[in-house]
């Protein structure tokens, strides 16, 4: 799971941008293009889908923990998309849990990540603005 998040699993990107987006009062976006040969898209996007399926939990390093790991209804935008949340756990003497849900995009060779978490600690979920994703697609089909 952690690997098909960072986009660094089985299938390798051939190109990856990476930009954060801020508004004050508003949760934090992150949004991710990877570029990939038409298998290894596809592939990211299978294996991605599998471990919204069967993970549960994991980690990456002992400071953070992920739980909670919840497939959300398919938005149904692109070739094919996968929408998910989970908490991030900041480890230490009072956990800070982090709600985060992701959307993520195939379309064509290139896979869009668009995720959000809510910092403000009222353990409200994440939510990531459709028109954020819907804007980035139009600008890949062109």
């Amino acid at each position: 799971m952690s690997g098909a998040l960072a986009q660094v699993g089985d299938a390798r990107p051939l190109a990856r941008l990476v930009r954060i987006i801020t508004k004050p009062r508003a949760d934090g976006a992150t949004l991710a293009l990877a570029s990939y040969r038409q298998a290894e898209a596809e592939k990211a996007m299978d294996d991605l889908r599998a471990g919204v399926r069967s993970c549960k939990t994991f980690s990456v390093d002992p400071t953070f923990r992920y739980e909670r790991i919840t497939a959300l209804p398919d938005p149904g935008t692109g070739d094919e998309s996968v929408s998910f949340s989970f908490d991030q756990v900041l480890v230490g003497p009072k956990e800070i849990r982090v709600p985060m849900t992701y959307v993520v995009v195939r379309s064509g060779t290139t896979v869009v990540n668009v995720s959000a978490m809510n910092i403000e600690g009222n353990g409200r979920p994440a939510t990531v603005p459709p028109t954020l994703v819907d804007a980035q697609l139009r600008k890949l089909v062109g």
